[in-house]
Formats: structure tokens, C-alpha cells, sequence
């Protein structure tokens, strides 16, 4: 999720599970990138 006012047009447009799909799936990569980068940092 880019930003808040970002997170909130979603939630106009979409349904609550699509919603739910769109946080998790946002949330997931950015906690991917943070774990890859900390892995390419330490290498």
C-alpha cells in the first residue's frame, strides 16, 4: 500500500475480500522485499 488515501480508493472501488487480497498481497511483498534486501545486505 502506497499510501493511506491510496488504500482508501481501493476500498471504494472493490469488495471487502478483494480488499482483504490487496492488503495481504501488498503487505507479503513488501515484507519480501525487506527480508531479500536484509539477506543482500549481509552477503
Amino acid at each position: 500500500v502506497t499510501s493511506l488515501p491510496a488504500a482508501i480508493a481501493v476500498w471504494a472501488l472493490v469488495r471487502p475480500h478483494v480488499f482483504a487480497l490487496y492488503i495481504a498481497i501488498s503487505l507479503g511483498g513488501a515484507f519480501l522485499a525487506g527480508l531479500l534486501f536484509q539477506l543482500w545486505v549481509t552477503l
